[in-house]
């Protein structure tokens, strides 16, 4: 079975802490193998200061999610969606096996599957 992208929502504000919480119990359960990259969607943006300076900060795209790159086998999917024992994370997007899918670019499609 191939990776496909799925939506992790969390906290708005704790998506650094979800993501490494996320990447460590990939590592701790040796799970390696049925993940790809884990990312949050971020942007620079200038917000101008007083006295003329403009400070450079990242912004993020969609503040509360975080997308991840997993192949979803059964055991994956028990294991992942049990949010409780991660941080400031809420739930996986979807139900069961048919979680919310994205395209590499995030911003083309997205379809359900069975």
């Amino acid at each position: 079975m191939a990776k496909k992208w799925y939506v992790i929502q969390t906290y708005s504000g704790f998506e650094n802490r979800v993501k490494d919480a996320l990447q460590q119990r990939v590592k701790e359960q040796n799970k390696e193998a049925f993940f790809g990259e884990i990312l949050i969607p971020t942007e620079t943006v200038q917000e101008p200061r007083a006295g003329g300076k403009a400070r450079v900060r990242q912004k993020n795209s969609f503040p509360g999610y975080i997308f991840v790159e997993m192949e979803m086998t059964e055991e994956v999917c028990t294991w992942s969606r049990t949010p409780r024992r991660s941080p400031a994370s809420s739930e996986t997007s979807g139900r069961r096996r048919s979680s919310l899918r994205r395209s590499t670019t995030f911003g083309r499609s997205s379809s359900r599957g069975p």
